[in-house]
This record gives structure tokens, C-alpha cells and sequence, in this order.
């Protein structure tokens, strides 16, 4: 090997880290956008149901005590009970809770 000149060994250990630095320590991620603050305000303080209470039992109607219901009353489901099925609560004039 007349000639040539060795590598320094200097060289090939700043070689070496340099992509050892790339394979372990990759690029940070792109900065993230601000998140936006919330555009509406929904008043979720407790309101004590003022209206009545509609019991639905285990097997119980679910959805006609949906259907009953007014804003301020509260639909009372038997503990423990499961309802299966897709139920819906009608829109209601007024701007009270149904609580269930």
C-alpha cells in the first residue's frame, strides 16, 4: 500500500459518530400548531332536576320516557338494568336538562 495515504483514525471516528448521531438521535419533529381555543362555551353546572321523575324499570319502555320526558324532569333507570337498542331523545321546547 505505497501511496496511499491512511485514513486518520481521527477522521473515521467523527465519521462514525456523525451517523451514529443520525441512526439514534433523530431529527426533532416539526413544531406543532397552536391549538385553537374553544369557539362555544356549554354551562355544565349541576341543575337539580325540578320536574318529575319517570321510572323505567328493567324491560321498562326506555324510549317512551324519552319521549315523555320534559325539560326539567328526570328519567330514573332500575339499577343494574340494561336497555339494548338505539334510542333517540326528541328535540323539546324549552331550555331546561332531562337528566337520566
Amino acid at each position: 500500500m505505497k501511496g496511499r495515504r491512511a485514513f486518520p483514525r481521527s477522521l473515521c471516528a467523527f465519521f462514525a459518530l456523525a451517523l451514529a448521531g443520525t441512526l439514534f438521535f433523530p431529527p426533532p419533529a416539526p413544531a406543532a400548531q397552536t391549538p385553537a381555543p374553544p369557539q362555544a362555551f356549554l354551562d355544565t353546572t349541576l341543575a337539580a332536576p325540578a320536574g318529575q321523575v319517570i321510572p323505567v324499570p328493567s324491560g321498562g319502555d326506555l324510549q317512551a320516557a324519552l319521549n315523555s320526558a320534559q325539560p326539567g324532569d328526570a328519567i330514573e333507570l332500575q339499577a343494574g338494568a340494561t336497555f339494548t337498542g338505539n334510542f333517540t331523545l326528541p328535540n323539546k321546547a324549552g331550555s331546561g336538562w332531562i337528566h337520566i
